[in-house]
């Protein structure tokens, strides 16, 4: 599995917002013809699930693009500290067997991709994000520090799961699916 194989993006985010138009009919006696600015009152618009949902959104979005940040350190450096702050469970292995098969290979890995993330909310412990990356990542050899290869300039669609552990949201599983 590549190496850039693995990570970022940064997409649109689309919304649907309904808010609650007015509503009651006031006691207005018959003798007094009504007037509209006080016959009616209005409901403070529902934003609350739509501001809670944006926030969630935002807190994912921040996870995966660091999540992003310290992979791409991870294979630049070969140092995995920090990693198990952004990656749990089933990823966070992936990502130490990555980089250990780098070490060994004695191939690094200078991350660069562009990312166009679509973020589904599926509960509040666990979201998808679905990236359609540009990868434009490029292997060096470590040793000599010369590029292994040309940027590929290629387009991948990968799915990333993210669940809340212990309050913080972490990526715990990818799937490339083209």
């Amino acid at each position: 599995m590549s190496g850039l194989a693995r990570r970022r993006l940064l997409g649109p985010l689309v919304l649907v917002v309904a808010a609650a138009g007015p509503s009651g009919c006031g006691g207005v006696s018959r003798a007094t013809p009504p007037r509209p600015e006080l016959s009616a009152t209005r409901r403070a618009p529902r934003t609350t699930t739509t501001t809670n949902m944006l926030a969630v959104e935002r807190q994912i979005r921040a996870v995966y693009l660091r999540s992003w940040d310290a992979y791409s350190r991870a294979v630049w450096t070969f140092d995995t500290a920090n990693l198990e702050r952004w990656f749990a469970d089933a990823e966070l292995a992936t990502v130490y067997r990555e980089v250990d098969e780098r070490v060994r290979d004695r191939r690094r890995s200078r991350v660069h991709v562009t990312h166009d993330v679509t973020i589904t909310v599926l509960s509040n412990e666990r979201a998808i994000v679905a990236d359609r990356l540009l990868n434009e990542s490029v292997a060096v050899n470590a040793d000599t520090g010369r590029d292994l290869e040309l940027a590929p300039h290629d387009v991948q669609i990968w799915q990333f799961t993210l669940e809340r552990k212990a309050g913080v949201w972490k990526v715990v599983y990818s799937a490339r699916s083209s």
